[in-house]
């Protein structure tokens, strides 16, 4: 079975890999990854807060 911090490393290496082949600055990346780490961790977290935390992320710029 694999495990959480596995699956995390391995997420976060497929999302950095994306990004630089879609020209996505490493920020905006890591964001990514922090708060897919988050739903990941946060039962509660459906895709509705994951979309608004996305959408948040896009306006902080």
């Amino acid at each position: 079975m694999i495990s959480q911090e596995m699956f995390f490393n391995l997420f976060g290496s497929q999302v950095r890999q994306l990004a630089t082949a879609n020209s996505v600055s490493e920020v905006d990346a890591q964001r990514l990854i922090l708060i897919f780490a988050e739903a990941m961790k946060n039962p509660y977290m459906d895709e509705r807060h994951i979309y608004q935390r996305l959408v948040d992320m896009d306006g902080a710029e």
